[in-house]
């Protein structure tokens, strides 16, 4: 302690130490900001890996028990193809968890088993795996399968009649898993595009789905299209309604009672704006007349006649009987209600539900939830977010087209299919030709001779989910252990998310990237640092009278070099103070400074697909514990050097020099 205060006295710098304070305040000002940057990227980095992870593991489960080729070759999955119990095809997992019975085979009706077949019907292995997961986990049964999707777009041209495309792509196609618990985070809320196809469609015949090229549109008819409407509307709130064309025209009957307007006229036409030509008068509403005025003269109208404005007004509104719009507004200063026709309005706000609490009495025509358990509309499947981007809506129709053997030849079948919902695949790459699908509908196009048919290792399995990532290992082990002991294991094996074929590469290169970004970061703090060696260089040559007199005093070499060791590393716990409460305040405000950047380059700085829709705003525990550690002890290396120098001084030299 001693020490210590002497060495405040004579070495805290006063007028001489002008320009070492000023160096000091600079190294303070640089290590700060390469703290805080640090920070910002290991953070960004380690958030953007754990938000695809998390992706990831929502969609294809942070492990899955798929069946081996044993299983395949059991007597228990082979027996379905021989029996008429099992309508002679082979049964999904789901098929088998649902059975009543563990062995369909029937000795009376059904043909011999071939002699190779190892029959241990005893055992239904399905069941068996089920239980080997335990109910502390989530678990559902999954089925893969491919096949070509073609799907129609078709888009009003108000006028101009409708316009014709189409969208042709070979699909992966997954069963539904209604029992992901994070499918929440998955699903990307219907719009209010979405809804306007689907108002749009539903005058459309369903039969247009089959077609695959060009031809005049087929509608419902009207009553069908009305019930159409209703359906669909009947689990949207309706906020804003509006014209479709430039303008708004409403006849006078929408108008109040004993209210009058300034208009405008010309050949027969009234508008609110003046227009070239016009002629400026007035209109007189009262009970029962309508009476148009100008240069004192009257002009009777009739409730029909329209008044119109060049702006497209908006009315809050709801669906009435017989397709018809009751709404209210307000337009030259007045207020006006009334119906209107439902093709004469369009639906510019409304909130369309899609999560409830009891069953729906009308079931929505988008993906929907009842209490997290999420349901597909009959007919309907899940797109990736990428074709809506590509300009795919909500309610478009098609079909999916696959190959199924006949005892002559191989023939196409196309089973019918409409857009109810679009999810967020992340970044994996099988994800963006992943349609979720009925699993009905995924068995019937696996069961058929198809050249888009998956290897059997990847067509089913079980998938399993649980809260905590940092559990996998450990449930892993536990269901192959369980395996073992019900005696199934050689039948199904235990997959973790890190050895998934295709995200084992991605995983591993994630991994190396965040160890070679904290190399350079340790780099970038040492390179920083190095500031710390100049300063005290400085110092210890501004200060070796006084250097001099504490060793003269009885100060040791060790404590001399302890002082400026300290001095280095007080610096860097000042600068890593500093730079942290800016990597807080950066983070907690990195959309806007992202945003700024984006407009600066005139472009988007970071790819949605990859980065997401927004940046991570959670400071990393890692990049947090590895600065505060790295930045102090890379400092008092830096002091080292100086405080060595320092710690050589003699004390007869400085004195003789002096």
């Amino acid at each position: 302690m001693f020490e210590l205060g002497i060495a405040k006295k004579y070495l805290v710098p006063r007028r001489g130490g002008l320009s070492v304070s000023l160096i000091a305040m600079m190294s303070i000002f640089v290590i700060s900001l390469v703290v805080c940057l640090v920070l910002l990227f290991l953070s960004i980095t380690e958030g953007i890996e754990q938000g695809w992870l998390k992706k990831l593991t929502a969609l294809n489960a942070p492990l899955k028990v798929v069946p081996t080729k044993e299983y395949y070759n059991s007597y228990y999955y082979q027996i379905d193809s021989i029996s008429e119990a099992s309508d002679y095809r082979y049964k999904s997992l789901k098929e088998k968890l649902d059975a009543a019975v563990t062995d369909p085979y029937d000795p009376n009706s059904d043909e011999e088993p071939p002699p190779y077949w190892n029959r241990d019907g005893s055992k239904d292995l399905v069941k068996l795996a089920f239980a080997a997961i335990g109910d502390d986990v989530t678990a559902q049964e999954y089925e893969m399968s491919g096949a070509m999707m073609r799907l129609r777009l078709l888009r009003p041209c108000f006028g101009m009649g409708d316009e014709q495309s189409y969208l042709t792509q070979v699909t992966y196609l997954s069963s539904m898993s209604d029992k992901n618990p994070a499918m929440n985070g998955l699903i990307c809320a219907p719009n209010i595009e979405d809804l306007s196809q689907l108002l749009y469609q539903s005058k459309i015949s369903k039969r247009e789905a089959l077609y695959d090229q060009n031809h005049i549109v087929l509608k419902e008819n009207r009553d069908q299209a009305q019930k159409n409407i209703e359906r669909i509307l009947h689990n949207v709130e309706i906020k804003q309604l509006t014209m479709p064309g430039l303008g708004t025209e409403l006849p006078l009957r929408f108008f109040p009672e004993k209210s009058r307007m300034l208009v405008y006229e010309k050949n027969g036409r009234f508008t609110i704006e003046p227009t070239e030509g016009s002629k400026r008068g007035m209109i007189t509403i009262d009970p029962g007349e309508y009476n148009f005025w100008f240069d004192g003269e009257s002009k009777s109208l009739s409730p029909g006649t329209k008044v119109a404005t060049t702006k497209r007004l908006t009315f809050s509104g709801s669906l009435q009987r017989n397709a018809t719009w009751q709404v209210q507004g307000a337009m030259g200063g007045l207020s006006v209600k009334g119906k209107l026709p439902f093709e004469s309005l369009v639906v510019k706000r409304a909130s369309l539900k899609s999560k409830f609490t009891q069953t729906p009495e009308v079931a929505p025509h988008w993906v929907y939830s009842v209490n997290g358990k999420w349901h597909l509309p009959e007919g309907g499947v899940i797109l990736p977010k990428s074709y809506r981007d590509s300009g795919v809506l909500i309610g478009d129709r098609g079909f999916l087209s696959y190959g199924a053997s006949t005892s002559s030849k191989m023939q196409e079948m196309r089973l019918p299919i409409y857009v109810a919902g679009f999810y967020d695949p992340g970044i994996m790459a099988i994800g963006a030709k992943c349609i979720i699908a009925p699993s009905d509908l995924v068995h019937t196009i696996s069961q058929s001779s198809s050249s888009l048919t998956l290897d059997q290792s990847l067509s089913a399995g079980i998938h399993v989910w649980f809260k905590n990532l940092s559990e996998t290992k450990a449930q892993a082990a536990r269901i192959t252990k369980n395996l073992q002991d019900l005696g199934v294991d050689r039948y199904f094996q235990v997959i973790p998310y890190y050895e998934y074929d295709f995200a084992k590469d991605l995983l591993q290169q994630f991994q190396s990237d965040k160890y070679l970004f904290m190399l350079i970061g340790f780099v970038i703090l040492f390179v920083a640092c190095s500031n710390i060696i100049t300063l005290l260089l400085l110092l210890v040559n501004d200060k070796k009278k006084e250097i001099g007199i504490l060793q003269a005093m009885g100060a040791s070499r060790k404590s001399i070099a302890c002082i400026f060791g300290m001095c280095g590393m007080l610096i860097g716990l000042i600068a890593c103070g500093i730079g942290t409460i800016l990597g807080f305040l950066l983070l907690k405000n990195i959309d806007q400074v992202v945003g700024w950047l984006s407009y600066m380059q005139g472009h988007d700085l970071f790819n949605s697909t990859f980065y997401g829709d927004s940046l991570p705003k959670a400071m990393s525990q890692t990049a947090l514990v590895f600065t505060l550690l790295t930045t102090p002890l890379v400092a008092l290396l830096a002091g080292i050097v100086p405080a060595i120098k320092a710690s050589r001084f003699k004390t007869t030299d400085i004195l003789r020099a002096e």
